[in-house]
């Protein structure tokens, strides 16, 4: 009886951690990839900022409301399968727009860029950095704003860049310039304020560059061997090349270190390359990156550069870029030990306009491997529209997860476009769904696709439905939404046209017959001549 008692106390035992690892292997099943699309109001949203804590993830987008005629703020809270929670809009006159969020244990911290007229009256848009505290349901407590001091002669606008949350403080990172033409005097700030909004000190970190765009300033916190918290940034010097000066501070804002990185032994000077840091962080307590791009003819390169703690190089390598495309880096995260970089990419046949194809990743481990490195772009699209992310932030997630964050855009022949909030997760291989790890570039809208049930419609902002009978697929609109003079498209995944048809006018109930409906996964999209109103898939068996 002993013996029997045993074997089912055992086989309960093993019973219990089977339902468990099925459990879970479910619920990973369920996390480890998916695309989620925020349409909204589609007034232009872009995931600037995302952030995640161990329940939820969290992203604010800066965007125009056309129906206010400002610049506002939306912030958004979701699980961690990415379904929506809440999200608020904030709209406050004259404008202001938001730039990244970060969040403590009970709050959430987004820093603004707010806008106002110049007090001098010149003809130039005025930024000032603000900060807005929201509750973990999104109501806000407070924003305060920081104006910048104006000159006697010139205006000076201050933009906000980021904000972090570290020991119970905020670091709020501002870029300011002052209009002084032909020679803009510009130089980044850096801000200590307490969870309360008040500052507790403010360093100007006197870069004296001159940049015609936006340059990033970077900074990351570290402790150094005595326990000691310090503060860490890389800023362009004043060079051609832009080479990176490292700076570091201690928690009370006095400067510690203050060196070039990258000098002219390393071979920048004189040659047909530019550099420009766009992201260094540390990895661990003794090692520091940098990410840079070379544009030699014909081909692109990334450079991946490692120093010590005492700023020494440890290491440098090429990754090499995909032929077809001009990449360079744009944001960057770490994967246990290793990593990630998040680049933008673009066709060289529309380098020109400016076209935006896709976005890609690479992961090097702290040894300088190269363990892998995938592009991602979007089908459909066809030759007068394009639907493109550009993508623009990573985050880790709890389960060794990437969590990239951008927009999705629609653009078309004359330059017009609207996009939505995009977060994408993919694996720790950077996959967005299973068995890619062996391939090099990657149809990023695979997960919706693969998803599709029969006769199910994935996204349709607008009203609209469809029922398909043997070769016969009905279209249906709804009057009150969809105005005449638009055309309708039906194509295939490569954004090949089948089928058009221009609406001329509506009855109560509009449908359209096609006949001879070949089987296969098919997009919709109902355009007019200066923007997508609507689209979606259907799948026919």
């Amino acid at each position: 009886m002993e013996t029997d008692a045993l074997s089912l106390q055992y086989c309960l035992r093993y019973l219990i951690l089977a339902i468990h690892l099925i459990y879970c292997g479910m619920v990973s099943a369920q996390t480890e990839h998916y695309v989620k699309q925020y349409p909204w109001a589609r007034d232009g949203d872009a995931a600037w900022g995302t952030d995640v804590d161990e329940e939820h993830y969290y992203f604010c987008t800066g965007t125009y409301c056309y129906e206010e005629d400002v610049e506002c703020t939306k912030v958004a809270k979701t699980d961690l399968e990415g379904k929506l929670i809440w999200y608020k809009r904030f709209v406050r006159k004259p404008q202001f727009g938001s730039s990244k969020l970060c969040h403590s244990e009970s709050s959430i911290f987004v820093c603004i860029d707010y806008f106002y007229n110049s007090p001098r009256g010149d003809p130039y848009v005025i930024l000032a950095p603000a900060v807005c505290k929201l509750n973990k349901e999104g109501d806000s407590n407070w924003v305060k704003i920081y104006y910048p001091p104006q000159d006697s002669l010139w205006s000076i606008t201050e933009d906000a860049v980021d904000i972090k949350y570290y020991n119970n403080s905020l670091f709020l990172l501002s870029y300011r310039i002052q209009w002084n033409l032909p020679s803009n005097r510009a130089s980044y700030h850096l801000t200590k304020l307490d969870t309360n909004g008040e500052i507790i000190w403010k360093r100007d970190l006197n870069t004296h560059h001159y940049p015609v765009t936006y340059a990033p300033w970077l900074f990351w916190f570290k402790v150094n061997e005595r326990g000691e918290s310090q503060i860490c940034g890389t800023v362009d010097s004043l060079s051609i090349y832009k080479i990176p000066v490292q700076i570091i501070y201690d928690d009370d804002g006095n400067e510690i270190m203050n060196k070039k990185l990258l000098s002219s032994e390393l071979g920048r000077i004189g040659t047909k390359t530019y550099f420009h840091v766009y992201g260094t962080f540390t990895i661990n307590k003794k090692s520091m990156w940098v990410a840079d791009i070379e544009h030699p003819a014909g081909e692109d390169k990334f450079l991946v550069y490692s120093f010590d703690s005492s700023l020494l190089l440890r290491w440098k390598i090429i990754v090499p870029a995909h032929a077809e495309i001009i990449d360079y880096p744009y944001a960057f995260g770490w994967k246990n030990g290793d990593m990630v970089c998040l680049y933008i990419s673009y066709e060289k046949e529309y380098i020109k306009e400016d076209r935006v194809d896709g976005f890609g990743l690479f992961r090097v481990d702290d040894q300088g491997n190269i363990k892998w490195k995938r592009r991602y772009y979007s089908y459909p699209y066809d030759r007068l529209r394009r639907t493109q992310f550009i993508m623009d932030h990573i985050s880790e997630t709890r389960d060794n997860g990437i969590l990239v964050g951008g927009s999705y855009y629609f653009i078309n022949a004359w330059r017009e476009k609207e996009d939505d909030a995009v977060l994408i997760k993919l694996d720790s291989m950077g996959c967005p769904f299973p068995d890619c790890t062996e391939a090099d570039t990657v149809n990023i809208l695979t997960p919706i696709i693969t998803s599709l049930e029969n006769h199910e419609i994935i996204e349709n902002p607008f009203k609209w439905n469809y029922s398909l009978n043997d070769d016969e697929l009905v279209i249906k609109f709804d009057q009150d939404v969809v105005k005449p003079n638009l055309m309708l498209s039906l194509m295939d995944l490569r954004g090949e046209v089948i089928y058009q048809w221009k609406v001329q006018s509506w009855e109560s109930e509009t449908f359209i017959k096609l006949f001879n409906f070949p089987a296969g996964l098919y997009y919709i999209r109902l355009a007019s001549t200066k923007c997508v109103k609507s689209f979606g898939f259907v799948k026919s068996r």
